[in-house]
């Protein structure tokens, strides 16, 4: 059943428009209206961050960066290990976002958490992360917002220590001619499904998963495919976790 929350997120979704001078006014204005029904909402329709945030291997008293992070609702699933960890960085653009972020790491006592609203691609970013400070990073749906994705990939390569770890969850699409037979898609998935999602700014690109194999050492690859609630849209996505090599 849909409520009146999702409705209020559903038209925002829907008719919102990425309206700004820089992409930090159209992200901000595009999930600013969305904020206080995100999670509830965006929970139902963006699969596998659960199963991605429990399976990294991460150990307690370790540093780790989420890049483009938003409300931070993908700790919740670990949240038990959450205070084992040295510190949490939560980057985004979306000031709403972050708010919302800000309000669970204190109602969870979580007084390890760091935000940051700042551009992960930014030359700045190393003034707040050094140089192989972190052990793990992540993306959690968010590669495909950014436009200058391989620019995050490499941000979040510089960050890590030796052997760190990177996860991305996010939608999948192929390569006309991949390089397994796994990754196949049929012609309307990878051309017809990336179409549709660039209407709300998603940039769904094929070479998400050729680019971080070759940057990383490939510790886990798998593409699913899940059908969005009440109705017969099936979409795909995929669990990639990397270590520095």
């Amino acid at each position: 059943m849909i409520t009146k929350r999702d409705f209020h997120t559903l038209f925002s979704l829907v008719f919102a428009r990425h309206r700004g001078a820089t992409h930090a006014a159209r992200i901000e204005n595009f999930y600013g209206p969305q904020a206080s029904g995100y999670d509830a909402f965006r929970w139902r329709i963006l699969h596998g961050r659960s199963e991605l945030y429990q399976s990294l291997p991460v150990n307690a008293g370790e540093v780790w960066a989420d890049f483009g992070g938003g409300t931070a609702q993908n700790f919740e699933s670990i949240a038990q290990f959450v205070p084992k960890l040295s510190k949490v960085h939560v980057f985004d653009l979306s000031p709403s976002l972050l708010a919302v972020a800000r309000r669970r790491a204190e109602e969870r006592g979580w007084t390890n958490f760091v935000l940051h609203e700042a551009d992960v691609t930014s030359e700045t970013i190393a003034e707040t992360l050094k140089p192989a400070s972190c052990d793990v990073t992540s993306f959690s749906y968010s590669l495909s917002m950014i436009p200058n994705w391989f620019l995050a990939i490499e941000r979040a390569l510089e960050v890590l220590k030796p052997g760190g770890v990177i996860g991305v969850v996010d939608f999948y699409a192929a390569r006309r001619y991949p390089d397994s037979p796994k990754q196949v898609q049929s012609w309307w998935r990878r051309t017809i499904f990336p179409i549709w999602f660039a209407f709300d700014n998603v940039s769904i690109n094929p070479d998400y998963v050729p680019y971080l194999s070759e940057r990383f050492e490939t510790i886990h690859l798998e593409i699913k495919r899940v059908r969005l609630p009440k109705t017969w849209i099936y979409v795909d996505y995929f669990h990639f976790i990397g270590r520095k090599k």
